[in-house]
């Protein structure tokens, strides 16, 4: 959290003011939470093999290294990147509004 004392900032943001508008800030964090939410789907995925009765290890190997992809993903764009942001946000986009809306999984 950032406080303001006068025209001084506190924190994490620079005296000069933001790197970034507030639109930027906005597309870089929808993009991150469409992965995120991919994420939570694989991570269903990965429970709902571990509950069966015999789990296929080639199907929870794919799944956890889709999951280890994503992160990754997740973690190498920057709020800047603006190609990025919005290639991340069309592609994890439409898969997440697809499961959404069929709750069937489709590997991506």
């Amino acid at each position: 959290m950032v406080e303001s004392h006068g025209t001084r900032p506190v924190g994490n943001v620079p005296a000069s003011g933001p790197r970034w508008t507030q639109e930027e800030a906005i597309a870089f964090e929808v993009a991150k939470e469409c992965i995120g939410h991919w994420l939570a789907v694989y991570s269903g995925e990965i429970a709902d093999e571990e509950k069966k009765p015999a789990p296929s290890a080639e199907r929870l190997d794919r799944l956890e290294a889709e999951v280890s992809r994503l992160s990754r993903e997740r973690a190498s764009f920057h709020v800047q990147d603006h190609v990025e942001v919005e290639r991340v946000t069309a592609h994890y986009g439409v898969l997440v509004r697809a499961y959404n809306d069929s709750g069937v999984f489709q590997a991506a």
